[in-house]
């Protein structure tokens, strides 16, 4: 007798989860709360610090000292969802895609955080990381000076009372929840290797933890100069961040995502629903992709002579400029200047990544007393299976034993035997060959649990089934099993990362294409606007590409899912393994569906 397991129940999307555009750009206090917890990453604070961080590094260059017009600022695009807008001078921000959504999540419990940028559970840190991150309050290292003067430029605050934690106990608590680094009040602490101001990540990584040292009202209002300098971009960000200090009644944490790599159960930290009907949900997407930083360098004008090429006609800028009595005031006017345009593809760079607290898992795929427990849901199965077949075997032994006392009574034989009784007298029959019979029917009966993959846990007696056929379910069948779920769930997260290389790829390909790498006209402020139209062109071009590849995103993911059967299938999992490690197919495993 074999007992098949069922199929897990498919999985859908939650209709009311925001997507990452929907969420809100500034946060309010944090919540007040007693108790010292990990934020979730894509909360309102984590969205803040990444947008701040990315203003910062939109103008960590200086600008071009010629004036650009309004109307030539980078406009922002909308997300692909959305139709385009200009709306100068807001950045564009293109939303590459929205959270693709394998399972669906409940939202966990909203408290005061520890702020933290990379990955990790929510929910309250251990009584040693608070006893470690208490005597380490207030030490470390200030920040450099030249990166507190940018940040300070940047932010409108002071941050002379920021504390820099590297080093081993840094990178300790970093990696006991899982960080590139944390924020806990005035308190910056980085993991190993995350802490380079000097790089353009680790500026970034930088201004999203200060950002959450001043959601954290741990950095004060500094007043700013009546000078604006080029850094200082951010006007009024510290003030509408002061905290009311008298409801803030515990320091937070404050973290963010996790990119792509290979995935662990420990990785799946969200909130299981109460009334789960499938067993596991992976939250990935692709990264959001600032598209006017394009093309990544400070745009400069360079004098070329006095006359420009605009095909084949040939165009003197100095036309004019003797009719012009207050032509030596602005000598620029007639002058040729070209502004190169040509972008560092490189940092065309898309990625992908996970929500650990959106993603969950049941339980018993990762915890041994929780496995156990789940095993013991097997064993009334087993135990059924052979009463059924016990009762089956005394019923037809009923017609051996009257067989045997009728032989009996008719007389004339010493003894009568069936398979491995004998009985020698008529009350035999019932008390020796009746038991025996059963038992000889019941030696070839066996039951048997087998998932997807084959892998079975076995009984061949009533007695087995709560103890080696349990034990069997324990370490074969069910680490089985949940190491056939986390494969399919790392296929979700790296069909999403392949997306995101297929962006990056088509982007870094169509942005080398681009015919125009320079532009030329008479007069300074001409070439810088030409060179920003041209530029507003190339970005809305690698906006759409974008936006068409980032459509079929969901269309894999869900296929995958319809054809895997979330694992069951094994024949199609194996199918999707492959061809997944090769790059996305180009079609289906039952019909050509992707056109990217």
């Amino acid at each position: 007798m074999i007992a098949d397991m069922s199929p897990l129940t498919p999985k859908t999307p939650d209709p009311n989860q925001k997507s990452l555009s929907q969420a809100p750009f500034f946060g309010s206090k944090p919540p007040v709360q007693a108790k010292l917890t990990v934020n979730e990453p894509g909360d309102s604070f984590e969205q803040e610090a990444d947008s701040m961080a990315d203003k910062v590094m939109r103008k960590a260059a200086p600008v071009p000292e010629q004036p650009i017009p309004d109307e030539m600022n980078p406009e922002q695009e909308m997300s692909p969802e959305g139709p385009e807008q200009a709306m100068a001078p807001e950045p564009e921000v293109e939303q590459l895609a929205d959270p693709s959504l394998q399972r669906k999540c409940d939202h966990c419990e909203q408290e005061d955080k520890v702020q933290r940028k990379a990955s990790g559970d929510g929910g309250q840190i251990s009584p040693q990381l608070a006893a470690k991150l208490d005597s380490s309050r207030g030490t470390g290292s200030a920040l450099p000076a030249g990166t507190r003067s940018f940040m300070e430029n940047a932010f409108g605050a002071d941050f002379s009372r920021v504390n820099i934690h590297t080093g081993s106990n840094a990178a300790a608590m970093s990696q006991e929840i899982q960080a590139k680094a944390f924020t806990h009040g005035s308190d910056i602490y980085f993991n190993e290797g995350h802490y380079n101001p000097s790089s353009d990540s680790g500026k970034h990584l930088l201004a999203h933890e200060l950002t959450h040292v001043i959601q954290q009202g741990k950095s004060s209002v500094r007043r700013s100069p009546q000078k604006r300098t080029t850094n200082e971009m951010i006007p009024g960000f510290a003030q509408q961040h002061r905290p009311n200090v008298s409801n803030t009644t515990a320091p937070t944490i404050q973290r963010a995502k996790i990119d792509h790599g290979t995935l662990t159960w420990a990785d799946f930290t969200g909130k299981v629903p109460k009334s789960p009907s499938y067993d596991a949900m992976t939250y990935s997407a692709i990264a959001d992709f600032d598209m006017s930083l394009y093309p990544f360098k400070t745009l400069t004008e360079t004098e070329t002579g006095t006359t420009i090429q605009s095909g084949k006609k040939t165009i003197d800028c100095e036309k004019g400029m003797s009719k012009d009595k207050k032509a030596a005031d602005h000598p620029e006017r007639y002058k040729a200047f070209s502004v190169n345009i040509e972008p560092d593809v490189t940092k065309l760079d898309v990625k992908s990544f996970m929500w650990q607290e959106k993603s969950w898992v049941k339980k018993w795929f990762h915890d041994p007393t929780a496995r156990a427990a789940h095993a013991d849901t097997f064993v009334p199965g087993c135990e059924k299976a052979f009463k059924k077949a016990q009762k089956s075997a005394e019923a037809k032994c009923k017609s051996a034993v009257k067989a045997c006392e009728k032989a009996f009574k008719k007389g004339n034989i010493a003894d009568y035997s069936l398979g491995s009784g004998t009985a020698t007298n008529s009350g035999e029959c019932k008390t020796v060959l009746g038991p025996a019979c059963v038992s000889d029917r019941m030696s070839s009966v066996t039951y048997s649990y087998k998932n997807q993959n084959e892998v079975s846990a076995d009984a061949s007696a009533l007695g087995d089934c709560a103890t080696t056929f349990r034990q069997q379910m324990i370490d074969t069948v069910l680490e089985d099993s949940s190491t056939s779920l986390l494969n399919h769930e790392q296929r979700h997260f790296d069909i999403t990362d392949e997306i995101a290389k297929k962006i990056t790829t088509d982007l870094q390909a169509m942005a080398t294409a681009f015919p125009v790498k320079e532009v030329e006209a008479c007069g300074a402020g001409n070439a810088m606007k030409k060179a920003n139209k041209e530029l507003k062109s190339q970005r809305s071009k690698l906006s759409k590409k974008m936006a068409a590849i980032k459509k079929t995103l969901n269309t894999y993911q869900n296929t995958y899912d319809a054809e895997t059967n979330h694992s069951v299938n094994v024949k199609a999992q194996d199918w999707w393994n492959d061809n997944i490690d090769q790059g996305l197919p180009k079609k289906s495993g039952k019909k050509d569906k992707f056109k990217i």
